[in-house]
C-alpha cells in the first residue's frame, strides 16, 4: 500500500526553474487584456473605471485576485468594457 501525500509539496518561488517560472507568468486572462486593449483603455483607466487600485486591476489581469470572479466585479468589467455580462461570464468558465 502506497501512502501518497494528500497534497503536492509546494514550491518556493527560487525553486521553480525559468521556463515553469516563465509558464506561470504567462497565467493571465488574456481576454481580458485583449478586450481592455480593444477598447483603448489603459490599466491605470480600467482600474478607475473598476474604482479599484491600479495594482488590484493588474492582479485580476493577471489572474493573482479575483481567481473565482465575483458577479459584481464581472457586472463592473462588462459596464467599463461594453461588452455583454453573458460573454465575460463564458470567458471565466473556460
Amino acid at each position: 500500500m502506497c501512502n501518497y501525500p494528500s497534497e503536492p509539496p509546494r514550491r518556493t518561488a527560487t525553486e521553480y526553474s525559468v521556463g515553469e517560472k516563465q509558464e506561470r507568468r504567462c497565467v493571465m486572462r488574456d481576454w481580458l487584456k485583449e478586450a481592455r486593449t480593444e477598447a483603448g483603455l489603459t490599466c491605470e483607466q480600467m482600474a478607475e473605471k473598476l474604482d479599484v487600485s491600479v495594482i488590484y486591476y493588474r492582479f485580476i489581469e493577471t489572474d493573482r485576485r479575483q481567481q473565482n470572479m465575483t458577479i459584481d466585479m464581472a457586472f463592473r468589467l462588462s459596464k467599463a468594457l461594453q461588452i455583454p455580462l453573458e460573454r465575460i461570464i463564458a470567458y471565466e468558465l473556460h
